[in-house]
């Protein structure tokens, strides 16, 4: 009598069995909740420091403008309730009719901007702040140290 053929049941052990793969996805998911954390932070840094950058930019907006304008411009901050945030800012013009240049609402509960003077920035029809001593304006978070000082000239300093 010839031998029995082999049957794909009862062959070789090819691959893995049940307890091996939740072993190896077990594994996976703890190394995947200890990357988590930094990975936030690295995010929420991201964040910040884009926050800051657009900030930045509209404030060479708004300095642009009262040069090419010939006329008082001012970024004007609205706070998050409590007044530690800034939640959001326009740029505007202030001529004998106020225009509203711009607008920037920052991601909710996300970013904080803060600022050592509350008061709206004022650039004179020459782009030269009014009434800035060193003004300051930085990202607060976990960790986060990114600022941006304006000095009396106008001059943009970023500090990290």
């Amino acid at each position: 009598m010839p031998p029995p053929l082999p049957s794909p049941l009862r062959g070789p052990r090819c691959g893995f069995s049940l307890i091996e793969l939740l072993t190896a996805l077990l594994l996976l998911g703890v190394l995947a909740s200890l990357a988590a954390p930094s990975l936030s932070a690295t995010i929420d840094g991201i964040r910040g420091r884009a926050a800051l950058e657009q900030f930045l930019t509209d404030l060479t907006f708004a300095r642009m403008l009262a040069l090419r304008a010939g006329e008082r411009v001012e970024l004007r901050l609205a706070w998050k309730t409590g007044g530690s945030c800034i939640a959001s800012y326009s740029v505007v013009v202030t001529a004998a009719t106020e225009r509203i240049a711009r607008r920037v609402g920052l991601d909710e509960g996300r970013v904080c901007l803060a600022t050592n003077n509350k008061n709206p920035i004022v650039f004179n029809t020459r782009g030269l702040p009014y009434g800035v001593f060193a003004r300051s304006v930085w990202v607060e978070g976990r960790g986060l140290a990114d600022t941006l000082r304006l000095s009396q000239l106008g001059r943009v300093y970023r500090v990290r």
